[in-house]
């Protein structure tokens, strides 16, 4: 490696675009307005240019490779200029003025002054970077950049061919289901890729908008995959005209919206959304004859519905009070039957107690005084024993029998 090839500076990095080439091509010249101001600014002015020579690289359009080398031309000529103009005197040592060594200006030299051919690759490039870019968008933002760069192509009036067709950003901003913003924010991200370029117009409404190369059209396959379905519906519409026209060929909802945003419509294609617009018409005609029929009848079975709904709660709750009513009595029922029999064992046990009592005075009666027939004594033995014979085992009556048992005897063998 020589010495001059390690003196000097690494080539600078080119523009993205034309664009931004301009850009900083007219703020270098309100900086930079004669010659000595060149000769001042030759370091930056040198920079710039290499800039510009390495932006051939990504540039293909020969419009765009023009106004390049244009300006390129423009401040190489500067350069040249002040590089003759002699280097104002300079205070030396002992004297009022001593002349420069050197009369000229130094101005640092530019090995080649046309610009880089283009790069291929770029395009190549360019295409991932916006595959990975549409890849982040939402679903409604990626339709949206389908319509804009659909917008940015033509297909010819007859055939199968396509070919660049630039538009302005208003244009584009009045392509249905976006707003100015969204439109713009896309146009930005889209050039930002590099696969669509924006030449500034006499407002921003007017900026130009065009597809960076015609090599898209066929190398970019996410172009390609949206130009095969434009073309689909080039294919249909001509084999509808071709079968007779029929109806049942004609397109509808989605599919109708998506060839109505086509802009290259040839009459063919437009008489074929018309009749399909008529048709659609004519269905959402139809159901809504078929909806004010039938809205009635819904209705009355809606109201059907609802009486039905109505009087089967009604039954329900009727039923739950008849079973709330019926438990209820059967539960005064048992309570009833309850009570019943503790008044019958209750009565039971007071005639058994009135029984005993009076057997237990006529026995005693009779044993002790020893008075009465022997008939009456007959007549109370047998009493006792009819009381014994119905008695519970353990009822007090029974318990009297066995305590005054021979007393009973003694009644009885008189």
């Amino acid at each position: 490696m020589s010495s001059n090839d390690s003196e000097r500076p690494a080539s600078p990095g080119p523009f993205s675009s034309l664009d931004k080439m301009q850009r900083r091509h007219a703020a270098l010249v309100k900086e930079v307005s004669n010659d000595d101001q060149a000769r001042n600014q030759a370091d930056r002015i040198t920079e710039f240019v290499r800039r510009c020579l390495a932006t051939g690289a990504v540039l293909d359009d020969k419009g765009d490779r023009a106004a390049a080398q244009g300006l390129i031309n423009f401040w190489t000529g500067r350069l040249a200029s002040a590089a003759r103009q002699p280097r104002p005197p300079e205070r030396g040592p002992g004297s009022d003025f001593e002349s420069a060594p050197n009369p000229l200006n130094p101005v640092p030299a530019l090995d080649d002054t046309l610009l880089t051919e283009f790069d291929p690759a770029t395009i190549q490039a360019a295409s991932k970077d916006a595959d990975d870019w549409i890849a982040t968008l939402s679903d409604t933002d990626r339709t949206n950049v389908r319509r804009i760069l659909l917008r940015l192509v033509r297909l010819s009036e007859v055939g199968r061919s396509f070919e660049p067709a630039p538009t302005t950003r208003a244009e584009i901003q009045e392509i249905y289901g976006m707003t100015p913003a969204e439109a713009d924010a896309l146009i930005a991200g889209l050039a930002k890729t590099g696969v669509v370029r924006v030449a500034r117009g006499p407002s921003p409404r007017l900026d130009q908008v065009a597809l960076r190369a015609d090599s898209f059209l066929n190398d970019w396959q996410a172009l390609r995959s949206w130009l095969d379905v434009r073309l689909d519906f080039r294919e249909a519409v001509l084999s509808w005209d071709r079968s007779g026209r029929p109806r049942t060929a004609l397109r509808k909802g989605d599919a109708l919206d998506e060839a109505r945003d086509y802009h290259d419509r040839n009459a063919l294609e437009r008489a074929f959304i018309e009749e399909s617009r008529r048709r659609e018409w004519e269905q959402d005609r139809k159901n809504r004859r078929l909806l004010y029929i039938a809205t009635p009848m819904l209705l009355f079975a809606a109201f059907g519905w609802v009486f039905a709904t109505l009087k089967y709660v009604d039954a329900r709750n009727q039923a739950g009070e008849a079973i709330r009513n019926s438990k209820a009595a059967s539960d005064s029922y048992v309570t009833a039957m309850k009570s019943l029999v503790v008044a019958k064992q209750s009565g039971i046990a007071l005639l058994e107690k009135q029984n005993l009592a009076e057997i237990v005075s006529l026995s005693r009666t009779l044993a002790v005084v020893g008075v009465g027939s022997r008939e009456e004594r007959e007549i109370a033995i047998r009493r006792l024993e009819s009381t014994a014979d119905h008695s519970p085992e353990k009822s007090e009556f029974k318990s009297f029998l066995s305590k005054h048992k021979e007393m009973i005897l003694r009644i009885k063998d008189r």
